[in-house]
């Protein structure tokens, strides 16, 4: 089982609970302004839309601060509207 949120304080109070994995999901504007090596204190990994994936050196740094990365959109929006 994994605990997945796009709440941080779920998942700081999740890691008092349990040692269940936890992925923060994050929003292209959160991995803008979340330090990652602050996220590793209380996540095991993030999830970032698919398309974050590639901005800058994302999963370097991931890699470089131990976090998996979960991507959790991973859909063509041209063929859900057609």
């Amino acid at each position: 089982m994994i605990i997945e949120s796009f709440e941080r304080e779920a998942l700081e109070k999740y890691q008092t609970l349990s040692d269940l994995p936890r992925i923060y999901l994050m929003f292209d504007k959160m991995m803008e302004d979340e330090s990652l090596t602050d996220v590793a204190k209380f996540a095991h990994g993030i999830g970032p839309g698919v398309d974050g994936i590639f901005k800058n050196d994302f999963l370097a740094v991931a890699k470089s601060n131990e976090l998996q990365v979960h991507p959790w959109v991973v859909r063509d929006e041209t063929l859900m509207y057609t």
